[in-house]
C-alpha cells in the first residue's frame, strides 16, 4: 500500500516500456501516475534495467485491492 503523496519504485526489465503502455488503464483506476523513469545497465551482467517512480496522487477507490480471482478475471 502507497500513501497519498508516496511513491513506490518498480525495477522493470528492456520491456518496461511495452509494461507502461499495457498499464496506463491500471495507473488511472488506482490514482498514481509515474513521475520518472530512469534507464541503466547492470554492472557485471551488462543488462538494461529500468527503474520507474510512481507517485500516488489521491486515495484509491475502496474496491482495491482484488481478490486473486477478481484479478484473474478482470484484469485492469
Amino acid at each position: 500500500m502507497v500513501k497519498v503523496g508516496g511513491i513506490f519504485l518498480a525495477m522493470k526489465s528492456s520491456k518496461a516500456e511495452e509494461e507502461i503502455s499495457l498499464s496506463k488503464n491500471a495507473f488511472d483506476k488506482l490514482n498514481c501516475e509515474i513521475e520518472t523513469i530512469y534507464n541503466d545497465v547492470l554492472p557485471i551482467k551488462k543488462e538494461a534495467r529500468t527503474l520507474i517512480v510512481i507517485k500516488k496522487k489521491k486515495e484509491t477507490n475502496k474496491k482495491y485491492p482484488r481478490t486473486f480471482d477478481q484479478i484473474k478475471s478482470k484484469p485492469l
